[in-house]
């Protein structure tokens, strides 16, 4: 057999050609992500695909291990592991819908394994099967993905030779502002003692005003921007400034002021007005504004194709395999009727598919619409049975959610020329690895940590989810004051969305969706994103003093680059710690010692 024919060969197989210590550090990658994404989401509702985090780690652990950083090719398979895992960690976290609305329900483990590999794994499948249709389309974040894997790689990795200054750098980057985030964040997630405030608690600014110190998250405010972090910031304020004597005026006050349950009705009620009619509405706005799917510099997608392995029969086989789980772990889990889970999951693959071209454009996965849509669609069969409608609600943001990020890691290897087929192989293998350790991870947070208002992880999105399923059982409060105001808020957030997707306007106006989700969380919280947000301005302003002309500009691109690797060792680091305190704790308590504790 000649070279070009052992190299058609080698391309045509399922199974990447890894090295054992490369598979070793892209599994662990997957479940390192899974678990800081599966606690990041329940603790602020904000949940990262983990593309570009996935990258900066693999290719630093790599860099420590093998002396060098990997070639853009095996780059791109641990970012797409690594990525996978991390998506499956955000999916499991709708979990908490459940268990906000039944306190007591007890999570059978392996069934929810079986239910959300199966659900996952199906995910990763039409992500593929849509893939040569969807990477003709601009993806913002797998774009983005694709340029910085080009140049660690060229610049820094095994093509490039290099041993600079400059070359080390961003690694340099990543593992100082990475050892900063473990440290602070081991400091302000353990107590010594229970019920106690840990060891480096809240900084107390003013009139009983509060800031956190956990670097968590400022690397969120750093790699979600201003828009994000300011959004955050308005809604937790809204609710003490705007709702609470908005409500004593349209209900009355009662002994004590405000009801609270009465005004966490409302705050609800508002926060998805504000995410669902005005977001749907940005969506199609954004589609008049939308950028051109620009190919970017040094990129030559369609110029290398893979041969494909005869594949048919097995993925016909796989996606029969998973459909057959899910029904079945679905009918167990959630005493769904078979029919209206093979209805569920029939009405989804297609708007995983709008979804995806919705992301395409506006970089943006609208989960919780497809959660309202495929209610809307089932739920007649199923009134009044929460946990069923909650069942839909797992159904479609699980596999939508792994579909849509899998479209963007595609986008990604479609501008590098990687094989799509070792792309899906490799997915499969972060969702597997993933969700064997995420599930019972979850049932450990909930166990130590508490989910929802009275626990330490609000969940604000499994929060929102529930507000929908409650919603299709007949609890939409239609009238009163509360009506008023739910087609109140609808139509200003409409007009709003409108103004916000022109772009000399929009990108001064603060997200929209991030208000509603900042209703929902504290100020201590969204005050920290919203200043982490601000770094990459600061960081910019002192790269560019005294810089004129193409000098500045460059170096306005270096403080970008500089920024996002320090928000995403931040982000990363500190979720992983959080997470691995938490763990720690529990394992500890199970045998009775009380060393420490997770806040």
């Amino acid at each position: 057999m000649n070279s070009s024919e052992t190299s058609e060969a080698r391309s045509a197989s399922h199974l990447p050609r890894l090295a054992p210590v490369e598979w070793v550090v892209f599994g662990l990658l997957a479940i390192f992500l899974s678990f800081a994404n599966v606690y990041t989401t329940l603790l602020t509702g904000l949940g990262f695909g983990g593309s570009v985090m996935a990258v900066l780690s693999s290719a630093l652990m790599l860099r420590i291990l093998r002396g060098r950083i990997p070639s853009i090719e095996r780059l791109n398979l641990g970012q797409t592991m690594a990525s996978a895992g991390a998506s499956m960690g955000t999916a499991v976290a709708a979990y908490a819908a459940v268990l906000l609305e039944f306190p007591h329900h007890i999570m059978n483990i392996p069934q929810a394994i079986v239910l959300f590999a199966s659900l996952g794994l199906l995910g990763v499948l039409v992500g593929g099967a849509a893939r040569r249709y969807m990477v003709r389309y601009y993806f913002p974040s797998g774009t983005a993905c694709a340029v910085i894997q080009k140049t660690i790689a060229s610049e820094y990795g095994d093509d490039a030779h290099s041993d600079t200054e400059e070359a080390r750098r961003p690694l340099r980057i990543l593992v100082i502002w990475g050892s900063i985030a473990a440290v602070l964040s081991a400091l302000t997630t353990i107590t010594l003692k229970r019920g106690e405030a840990a060891l480096l608690s809240m900084l107390n600014l003013f009139d009983n005003v509060q800031l956190s110190l956990n670097p968590l998250f400022y690397g969120i405010g750093v790699i979600a921007g201003p828009r994000v972090g300011v959004g955050l910031l308005l809604g937790s304020l809204a609710v003490p400034w705007v709702l609470e004597p908005g409500v004593m005026i349209a209900e009355g006050p009662s002994a004590d002021g405000v009801t609270p349950n009465r005004l966490q009705e409302w705050v609800y009620w508002i926060s998805i007005s504000l995410a669902a009619l005005p977001t749907l509405s940005s969506i199609g706005f954004a589609y008049l504004f939308r950028s051109p799917a620009a190919i970017p510099a040094g990129m030559t997608p369609g110029r290398h194709h893979a041969a494909p392995p005869q594949r048919g029969r097995v993925y016909l086989a796989l996606i029969s395999a998973c459909l057959v789980l899910a029904v079945l772990c679905v009918k167990a889990v959630f005493a769904l009727p078979m029919w209206i889970a093979v209805l569920a999951i029939a009405l989804t693959l297609p708007l995983c598919l709008v979804n995806g071209r919705i992301s395409a454009d506006t970089d943006f996965n609208p989960l919780l619409l497809l959660a309202i849509a495929v209610l809307a669609l089932c739920a007649f069969a199923i009134p009044g049975d929460m946990l069923a409608l909650l069942g839909l609600v797992v159904i479609g943001v699980t596999i939508a959610g792994m579909a849509i990020d899998m479209m963007q890691d595609h986008r990604t290897g479609f501008l590098l020329a990687a094989n799509p087929t070792h792309q899906i192989t490799v997915q499969l293998v972060g969702v597997a690895l993933a969700v064997v350790c995420i599930v019972p991870f979850f049932a450990l947070l909930d166990a130590t940590m508490g989910i929802g208002p009275d626990g330490k992880l609000l969940a604000p999105g499994p929060r929102m989810y529930l507000i929908a399923a409650k919603g299709f059982s007949g609890g939409f409060p239609l009238e009163g004051q509360l009506a008023d105001a739910i087609f109140t808020v609808s139509g200003v957030g409409i007009g709003y969305a409108g103004l916000a997707a022109w772009k000399p306007a929009g990108r001064w106006m603060p997200s929209l969706f991030a208000v509603a989700i900042g209703l929902l969380l504290p100020l201590w919280m969204t005050l920290a994103i919203a200043l982490g947000s601000v770094i990459p301005t600061a960081i910019t302003a002192a790269y560019v003093i005294g810089r004129r002309g193409e000098q500045r500009g460059a170096q306005v691109q270096k403080s970008r680059r500089d920024a996002t690797l320090v928000g995403a060792s931040m982000l990363g680091v500190a979720a992983a710690t959080g997470a691995i305190v938490a763990l720690l704790a529990a394992l500890l308590e199970l045998v009775g010692l009380d060393w420490f504790f997770a806040v």
